[in-house]
């Protein structure tokens, strides 16, 4: 029959093209029958005689998962006459299963009837094996860059289609639904200040034949900016022309803010080490100064020609001076309190007039010595008696109006007091120099001033301002500065809360006359707090605490004993039974609080009063805890001390 088809073919030939061909090659009836296999079959199962009359349903070297799916395939062409093929894996000799394409198509007579079936198997297990393993390969690289975040992106210079991974569109807020996969759709969502900096480094790195790596920011949404970190590579054509461009893209949006915080962490730390040390050398000439001057007039005071009225001057000037230590010793404990959140704050009634009254009286004085006019207003309607910690109050004013005072060499002063909805506020205005908008940024920060230079006209350690806030912040207010402008003058406001114990006798707004209220009393120590015949046992180790306690307490007739440290003290004390002990805390040996314990535990119940350089009030709790009975800070404030033992006095 294949004669009359092909009249060149003869039984001799067909059957040498047969056997020659390199695929596994077979023939088959029109009902699928098997009529004849090539060498090729016989040398890949190993058996001849097994496989001759096989049907396709009979066929034992088909692997059995692919079995069914294979002779499907097969009674399709055969029903229909269309020519075959299927992937399968076949049995070799050896037991091992390959993957083989099978093609058959079907030989015709002159009338178009199928006479026969010839088909092939092509080994394509190798081929198989490195696409699973390419696929596999793909899938992890994928399941890695999403992992990873990492988006990518193919772009077929040829035709301009544009292939985004999904994590690529997430990130860059691109919606696959209406995506149209062109490039302008990227480079759109680029940052239009990025734009043409990203596209000419894409095409530098094309002319160069280089791989090119940039960051820029891409447009997520209306709202919402991101900073990407792109590496992208170009194939070329044989004639050296882009064929496609594939890369990838990084949101490092937050590892940019991370590198930015982490500057300017550094740059705040640098500017806080700075001005640590521009505080430091400021601390030190605020601390020598007064020092200087107390050192200096001490040894003048020394003088035997002196007359009474220098060493007069010159007590005045070391005094003052002393003063002047004090005070920047307790500026920075009230900061250190405050900024530990240790700062307590006293509520107590007290008379908001006589308070201003007493500010006044002092304040009024200094403004006065330098030629400025001082006034104190009501704003509004002022209670009488109000509830707050009149010491923390104080200090604000003393604060914020003394700073107005120093920089101020002409003109006024006014401090404008008001009080609506629980909220105390007190606007100082003066004439001064006034703040520039820079110096104005560095306001409120520890140890920093407005003028840091070493030329600076103006003393100050840097603390009184961020102290003022502070403390007004631990009073439920604030602390700010309203406005200024260099030449003219500055407003600050300080705020606190209060709450109205007595709205008796309020004060009307208007001017307020101060002169006839404040409650003032001098320093010098009235006669109804004479010590005369009070026993007093000093147990301190310092000798020149020890020669100014008993100077002070003898002079107001107090009978004096002295201990020179705990141990002897505790032997003094059950030896003298004095009336009250006055103890140092910090000495060798035993202590104050270890002293203090042992005479409690000894059965001494008479009043010690503790004395202690340390002035935090954890210190004073820690005192009463140990067995004292007071405490006084030092350097002691002779009325104070006094006025203390009075209170144990047997007279």
């Amino acid at each position: 029959k294949l004669g009359a088809r092909y009249p060149w073919m003869n039984e001799l030939l067909f059957e040498q093209m047969f056997n020659l061909m390199p695929q596994m090659s077979f023939q088959a009836s029109p009902t699928g029958d098997i009529l004849a296999f090539n060498k090729r079959w016989y040398e890949y199962i190993g058996n001849q005689e097994e496989t001759l009359g096989w049907r396709w349903k009979d066929h034992p070297i088909h692997h059995p998962d692919d079995f069914e799916r294979t002779v499907e395939r097969w009674n399709y062409s055969l029903r229909t006459g269309e020519p075959y093929e299927i992937e399968y894996r076949l049995r070799r000799y050896d037991g091992e299963y390959r993957w083989h394409l099978g093609r058959a198509v079907p030989l015709r007579d002159a009338s178009g009837q199928i006479v026969q079936w010839f088909g092939t198997n092509t080994d394509i297990h190798d081929l198989k094996i490195s696409e699973a393993k390419l696929a596999a390969a793909e899938e992890r690289l994928t399941l890695a860059l999403t992992s990873a975040e990492i988006g990518f992106w193919d772009w077929d210079a040829v035709t301009g289609h544009t292939t985004l991974s999904n994590t690529l569109m997430d990130s860059w807020g691109i919606d696959p639904a209406t995506y149209q996969h062109t490039l302008d759709e990227c480079l759109l969502k680029i940052h239009p200040d990025d734009r043409d900096r990203v596209w000419r480094e894409i095409q530098k790195s094309t002319f160069e034949k280089r791989g090119y790596d940039v960051e820029y920011r891409v447009l997520k949404s209306p709202h919402e900016t991101i900073v990407v970190n792109a590496k992208g590579q170009f194939y070329l054509d044989n004639e050296g022309q882009p064929k496609r461009l594939s890369g990838v893209s990084v949101d490092i949006t937050n590892r940019k803010k991370a590198e930015l915080e982490l500057i300017e962490a550094r740059e705040a730390a640098d500017a806080a080490n700075a001005a640590k040390s521009a505080f430091l050398a400021n601390m030190s000439h605020e601390i020598r100064t007064p020092l200087g001057a107390i050192l200096g007039f001490s040894d003048l005071s020394k003088q035997k020609d002196l007359d009474q009225e220098d060493l007069a001057h010159f007590l005045d000037i070391i005094n003052r001076n002393s003063h002047q230590v004090l005070r920047i010793v307790d500026d920075i404990l009230d900061l250190a309190k405050v900024e530990s959140g240790r700062m307590e704050i006293e509520r107590l009634d007290v008379d908001l007039i006589t308070l201003l009254a007493d500010f006044t009286s002092l304040l009024g004085f200094r403004a006065r010595e330098n030629g400025i006019v001082f006034r104190v207003y009501a704003d509004t309607e002022l209670p009488r008696i109000l509830s707050i910690d009149p010491t923390r109050v104080r200090q604000v004013l003393t604060n914020a109006v003394g700073n107005a005072i120093k920089f101020t060499s002409q003109g006024e002063i006014s401090l404008h007091v008001r009080f609506q909805s629980e909220l105390l506020s007190f606007e100082i205005r003066d004439t001064g120099r006034g703040i520039s908008t820079e110096q104005a940024a560095r306001l409120f920060q520890p140890f920093v001033q407005a003028d840091a230079s070493t030329t600076r006209k103006f003393g100050g350690t840097g603390l009184g301002l961020i102290l003022t806030k502070r403390l007004c912040e631990s009073m439920g207010g604030d602390y700010i500065l309203k406005q200024s402008e260099v030449g003219v003058g500055s407003t600050f406001v300080a705020t606190l809360r209060a709450s109205v114990s007595s709205g008796l006798n309020p004060q009307a707004p208007g001017l307020l006359d101060l002169e006839s209220k404040s409650s003032s009393t001098s320093d010098k120590v009235q006669s109804h707090l004479a010590l005369d015949g009070l026993r007093v046992l000093v147990v301190e180790d310092s000798p020149d605490n020890q020669e100014l306690l008993r100077l002070l307490l003898q002079k107001q007739g107090a009978e004096f004993a002295l201990a020179k440290n705990g141990q002897e003290g505790v032997e003094q004390a059950f030896a003298l039974n004095p009336d009250v002990i006055l103890m140092d805390i910090q000495m060798p040996g035993m202590d104050g609080h270890e002293a203090a314990r042992t005479l409690r535990s000894r059965g001494f119940k008479g009043p010690v009063i503790a004395l202690s350089a340390h002035a935090m009030r954890e210190e004073a709790e820690r005192a009463l805890a140990s067995g004292f009975t007071d405490y006084l800070s030092k350097p002691v404030n002779r009325s104070q001390l006094i006025e203390t033992l009075s209170r144990y006095s047997r007279n």
